[in-house]
């Protein structure tokens, strides 16, 4: 029997990078492209490590003798990348010392990483 877990934490990341984009665009029109960068490179952050941990997943699915070290390691490969790619935008990307440019910054790593809890929160507590 096949495992959906996979395919179903795909179509978060495809919700996430979604919201991320539309979160920019608009960011982009109130306060300006480095804003709109900002929102854009916070929200990948998470998405790129949560793509990452979500293939080593679907690699593991089909090997059962795997599938608790795949979990495990999913879970260090999301902390760690993000933690690079954190440290990355800051030393790469000296827009984000402005406290404007972090708040976006902040609002798309919050809106990738926690989208997640109100997708559940939807469907499991009001059965949408």
């Amino acid at each position: 029997m096949k495992r959906r877990v996979p395919s179903f934490v795909f179509k978060i990341v495809a919700v996430q990078t979604v919201s991320v984009a539309v979160l920019s665009l608009a960011a982009y029109f109130v306060c300006g492209a480095a804003c709109a960068v900002s929102l854009i490179l916070g929200g990948l952050c998470y998405i790129v490590p949560t793509t990452a941990a979500a293939s080593l997943m679907k690699w593991s699915a089909s090997r059962p003798t795997t599938a608790g070290a795949a979990f495990i390691g999913s879970s260090g490969i999301k902390t760690v990348l993000s933690a690079i790619l954190l440290v990355l935008c800051f030393a790469f990307y000296p827009e984000l010392q402005v406290w404007r440019n972090f708040f976006a910054f902040l609002i798309g790593l919050l809106a990738a990483s926690h989208l997640v809890f109100l997708i559940f929160l939807k469907v499991y507590r009001y059965g949408g």
